[in-house]
């Protein structure tokens, strides 16, 4: 299939309020999003790119050899 991509900062931002966040600020674990830090597509300079924390769902920028997750979505 080749309709998966990497979501944007605005994209997973956008998974976090609507399905993540159950209105507490916090992950309700609904969607399988562990509590750690995803990639988006989105960057935030040269060699850097933006993130979302899956526990607190703050965006930051970071230097592109760090270790975090990834999570694809299908366009529709």
């Amino acid at each position: 299939l080749t309709d998966w991509y990497l979501p944007s900062k605005d994209e997973l931002n956008a998974i976090w309020d609507n399905l993540v966040n159950d209105g507490t600020g916090v992950n309700s674990g609904v969607g399988g999003f562990a509590e750690f830090f995803y990639w988006s597509s989105s960057e935030d300079g040269n060699g850097l790119a933006w993130f979302q924390n899956f526990y607190s769902g703050y965006q930051y920028g970071s230097d592109k050899t760090t270790f975090k997750r990834v999570r694809a979505v299908r366009a529709f």
